[in-house]
């Protein structure tokens, strides 16, 4: 039943009629007519270079040309794959004067997602540059279209063609976001829609010859064609903030400076940034904020700073911006997200679409010149989002947003959250769903949840009020396959392969040192310089000791090396063999032990991968060695059988002693540690910890958490006895803070596991030369590598020192941080094997 009476229905269709507008002039027009009143003026700028209305003229219009020599025209679409250079505002002009529509492709997405947007959207060509990825042409070729290189295209010789004369309903981009079921999905927006939003926005925010706006959104975020496409319909400069810039609120607020910006659009996060980094930098300032829900902290604090402060709605399915508020005061309440734009109706509407009361929340459905065409290929998802709409012209559609809204007493509109699973998080729309699909992809997932949470440890913003919402990151929780997929072994094994080419490139690159003396080549995670040696002796000396401590006599070492441990221990055994990948180590070991008596007879060498155990006597071994190795291996289960493979080597009562391993407990911790050390004064701790979440997320080694080693004991099948430990060491450095060792002992006999010494004091802390308290960690490089790899030491005997910003912090327990939760026994994120100079997988 209907519950507003006549006189506020009559109130709210005289509002929606008071919207109503005529056709708006298409955004190709607009700019050859100002490219014809001012031709020599600067219209974009990108970096060094810069380029007139004419040049800009000129150079699309010849891009245009070449694509329909290639068949672009109306319908037909045109992938654009460029960095953020002036070429990539050519290239979009281009696509559009030819009459096609353009996919919007981040160079920097992932070869899978550009391939699967390719393929839904099979343009008639690509524009991208001449260094473009094979997958990613490879991609386009596959589905038979061109691949152009912009640059060449926009100086293409011969006259400059006609401009197609476009219609309103033609396609003028398709944009890709994010999809329910796992398959992204494009929205189709016509020439019509993007020629609407552009007529309201210079209507509104009265851009001149004298402005300049500054672009610093990704071209495949909606709200990018603004920011190019505005400026140049209104005779202003376009100025291109490069892909660092963009990220770095420092460098966008000096580009602001010396640009002479004045009109900015940005998300509320990076508003956010650019008012704690550099606040002047924005006085003044035409602030366009959206993408997600700005706090009112914020708000007021860009009020403050002078300028116009418009607060705009609106999903990519209603073309960027569908309302607007211009917040002239700022109260503590959430800022309204406003009224509807030029030709846009908005109705917040219960479940049976009858309109809301004022103050009642509803639905929010948007109807007008800005709802477009829907999703490309996907009829029943048009369908069900794209509704008719009971309050329109005949034939006219409305979308549904998933938005919950009020309408307040003065007219403008609330946002209060959502109706489903989809979030915000830095402005980009995000259906779960879609990541969940994903991750059950995986053949070792049985299902998966992900949420939008706060990040742990953010520091809150300084002036926020309660309530305003916090940076935001995604957590997916997954169960387990317990049937797993057979392993790859064909993946397996080419990552052997790529692996023995590095160590025997590495090891034959220079002349050998002597026998256990090769330690050059382990370098600090801080700076990268060689660890000195006295500490290096004394992480040695203490992985020989706890090894001594098992007094072995037939002794087995996977991952041998360069013989930093069988020079110290081989001597007092029996027995000792040696295993490793390279054959060049191998052959050079052999040559240094036959030349030292007391070792040639007891020692044996032998090439294979760490899981050959083909020829090695089972119940022969009382002790086997990996040792500052298996964060080289590829994944869990080729740790695992690894591992296995080793028990069944031990007689009764042997040990396996893994020494070495990277925590996965403290990774975290020790990225936060390497990035405080060399953060800048100036930088914020939330740019520090920002940095280090993502060198976290970035890992590309084998970090193991401690209950994975009790894990694989419950399930080994045969009794074991578990000691865990510390790294013991008088340095101060991510040798002895970040990495533990493993102890397995089958019983036997008179076995039993050492006792477990007193954890380290933590007293006698030594700080770096910085002198903001960041241990000296360790990474092994080879000269070799293109990206330094750090095998990152030591499970923790001493929490890491407080950031400066946190020096009143309380610091956990000593001895106890190597305890990670259940759920979080490995992480396997190496993608690309990378040398390790002393102790290889294998």
């Amino acid at each position: 039943m209907p519950v507003l009476n006549a006189a506020e229905r009559g109130g709210l269709a005289a509002e929606w009629d008071a919207a109503a507008a005529g056709p708006a002039e298409d955004l190709i027009g607009l700019f050859r007519a100002r490219a014809a009143g001012t031709p020599d003026a600067v219209a974009v700028r990108s970096g060094g270079d810069s380029l007139t209305y004419a040049q800009l003229d000129e150079r699309s219009c010849r891009v245009a040309a070449a694509l329909a020599g290639h068949g672009a025209g109306p319908e037909s679409r045109v992938a654009v794959c460029l960095p953020r250079t002036a070429d990539l505002v050519v290239a979009l002009l281009g696509v559009l004067r030819a009459g096609a529509a353009y996919v919007p492709l981040d160079p920097e997405y992932p070869d899978e997602r550009i391939a699967a947007i390719l393929a839904d959207t099979r343009p008639a060509a690509l524009l991208t540059t001449a260094d473009c990825r094979p997958a990613i042409t490879e991609a386009v070729t596959a589905v038979g279209g061109a691949v152009l290189v912009a640059a060449d295209a926009a100086h293409g010789a011969g006259p400059v063609p006609e401009v197609f004369a476009a219609l309103p309903d033609q396609a003028a981009y398709v944009l890709h976001t994010s999809g329910s079921t796992g398959r992204p999905k494009g929205v189709v927006v016509s020439r019509g829609n993007l020629a609407n939003l552009l007529a309201d926005m210079r209507d509104r925010l009265r851009p001149t010859a004298d402005d300049r706006l500054v672009a610093v959104t990704t071209v495949s975020f909606d709200i990018a064609a603004l920011e190019l496409f505005l400026p140049l319909v209104s005779g202003a400069g376009l100025v291109l903030a490069d892909r660092d810039a963009a990220r770095d609120p420092e460098a966008l607020a000096a580009l602001l400076t010396a640009s002479g910006a004045t009109i900015l659009q940005a998300t509320p996060t990076t508003w956010q940034l650019l008012a704690e980094t550099a606040p002047d930098a924005l006085r003044g300032l035409r602030k366009l904020v959206g993408g997600e829900a700005l706090p009112a902290s914020l708000a007021s604090r860009l009020r403050d700073l002078g300028g116009e402060l418009v607060n705009v709605y609106g999903p990519t399915e209603t073309t960027i911006w569908s309302t607007a508020a211009h917040l002239d005061r700022v109260t503590g309440s959430a800022p309204p997200i406003g009224r509807a734009l030029r030709a846009t109706r908005a109705y917040v509407l219960d479940e049976w679409l009858n309109p809301r009361p004022e103050g009642v929340p509803g639905e929010l459905y948007l109807a007008g010149a800005g709802v477009a065409r829907g999703y490309l290929g996907r009829g029943g998802l048009t369908a069900e989002r794209f509704t008719a709409d009971p309050f329109g012209a005949p034939g006219s559609r409305m979308y549904r947003t998933g938005d919950l809204a009020r309408r307040r007493a003065d007219g403008e509109l609330e946002f209060l959250g959502r109706t489903d699973h989809q979030v915000k998080v830095r402005g980009f729309r995000i259906e779960l769903g879609e990541i969940e699909t994903a991750l059950g992809a995986h053949p070792h997932v049985a299902g998966a949840v992900v949420v939008a949470r706060a990040a742990p440890g953010a520091a809150p913003v300084p002036g926020d009020r309660a309530g305003d919402p916090a940076p935001r990151r995604l957590v997916a929780y997954v169960v387990p396959e317990s049937h797993r997929a057979a392993p790859d072994d064909s993946q397996e094994q080419n990552r052997l392969d790529e692996w023995r080419e590095a160590y025997d490139t590495l090891y034959g690159g220079s002349a050998p040192a002597p026998l256990g003396q090769d330690f050059g080549i382990w370098r600090s995670s801080d700076d990268g310089q060689p660890i000195p040696l006295d500490e290096m002796l004394q992480w040695r000396a203490a992985t020989v000791d706890r090894i001594r401590a098992l007094r072995p006599a037939r002794l087995l070492e996977i991952g041998v090396g360069t013989g930093l441990l069988l020079s110290e221990l081989a001597e007092d055994c029996t027995a000792y063999h040696g295993t490793d990948l390279s054959a060049r180590a191998i052959e050079t070991l052999r040559e240094q032990v036959a030349a030292e008596p007391a070792l040639k007879e007891k020692v044996e060498l032998h090439v294979r991968p760490a899981h050959d155990f083909s020829g090695l006597r089972r119940g022969f071994y009382d002790t086997v060695v990996l040792n500052s190795v298996v964060q080289y291996f590829p994944d869990a289960d080729y740790l695992t059988r690894v591992l296995r493979g080793a028990l069944d080597l031990l007689a009764p009562g042997g040990r396996l002693f893994v020494g070495d391993v990277r925590s996965l407990a403290l990774l975290r911790a020790f990225r936060a540690s390497v990035e405080t050390g060399n953060a800048a004064v100036s930088e914020t701790p939330v740019a520090v910890l920002a940095a280090a979440g993502r060198r976290t997320a970035a890992e590309n080694e084998l970090v193991i958490a401690p209950d994975y080693f009790a894990r694989l004991r419950r399930e080994a099948g045969e009794p074991l006895l578990l000691d865990v430990r510390v790294r013991r060491g008088r340095p101060y450095n991510e040798l002895t803070r970040y990495r533990y060792d493993v102890l397995l002992a089958k019983p036997g006999a008179g076995t039993a596991p050492p006792p477990r010494p007193r954890p380290p004091s933590c007293a006698g802390r030594r700080r770096t030369a910085t002198g903001r308290g960041s241990p000296r960690s360790a990474r092994r490089t080879p000269a070799r590598c293109a990206s330094p790899r750090s095998p990152t030491p030591a499970c923790g005997a001493r929490p890491p020192p407080s950031p400066p910003w946190r020096t009143g912090a309380r610091s956990p327990r000593c001895g106890g941080c190597w305890r990670a939760p259940p759920t979080e026994w490995i992480r396997t994120t190496c993608t690309t094997p990378r040398p390790r100079p002393d102790a290889p997988p294998g």
